[in-house]
């Protein structure tokens, strides 16, 4: 196992278990763990999951702005919110047009397994934007692509990765859980004192 693997394993733990509790911390935490995961994945070529990585990095930076940003206005920070399959299909007609391309793309480049590969990265893109905006269903598609990633690294033999991403897809169901319940909590009307 690379040095690099295990780093990236241990900071990307804490980092999903931060990110299922909606604490902002994740995000710093999640941009180191990319920086280490991309020069990690560049050495198994995978270049896409290494140009993953880089979204990683800047959408961390969003995503740590974007969740502890107060609107002024409301004086509130970034609730949890839902999307319907109608709000959501343009994301999935992109995502698959775009694996097919890219598949092909990378693997002129030699990029090894690249269609799985062009899968991972570009559902991983829209997925991440999703936790960014705290969308519910954010969790959903990471189970999914989760669930790839462990096969992708598995059969690299980068076992510890793909125990990573086994784990990763246990830990979205608890996080959609835990955010649907955090949702529904911020659904129901607040009573006033005087009426308690």
């Amino acid at each position: 196992m690379s040095p690099l693997e295990i780093t990236t394993v241990v900071l990307s733990v804490i980092y999903v278990i931060l990110a299922g509790l909606e604490k902002p911390l994740c995000w710093p935490i999640g941009v180191l763990a990319s920086v280490i995961a991309m020069l990690y994945s560049y050495e198994l070529k995978y270049y896409q999951d290494a140009i993953l990585q880089v979204y990683y990095i800047l959408i961390g930076f969003y995503g740590w702005y974007i969740w502890l940003k107060k609107d002024k206005s409301q004086h509130t920070e970034l609730n949890i919110s839902t999307k319907t399959l109608k709000q959501l299909l343009p994301w999935f007609i992109g995502g698959a047009v775009a694996v097919p391309v890219l598949g092909y793309l990378f693997a002129k480049l030699g990029n090894t397994y690249s269609y799985i590969d062009a899968f991972t990265t570009v559902f991983s893109f829209i997925a991440t934007w999703l936790t960014a905006r705290k969308v519910l269903q954010n969790w959903v598609m990471w189970v999914v692509v989760d669930a790839v990633l462990a096969y992708q690294f598995g059969i690299k033999h980068a076992y510890l990765l793909s125990g990573l991403y086994v784990f990763y897809s246990v830990i979205s169901v608890w996080g959609y859980y835990n955010w649907q319940k955090k949702f529904a909590a911020q659904q129901e009307p607040e009573i006033p004192a005087w009426a308690e």
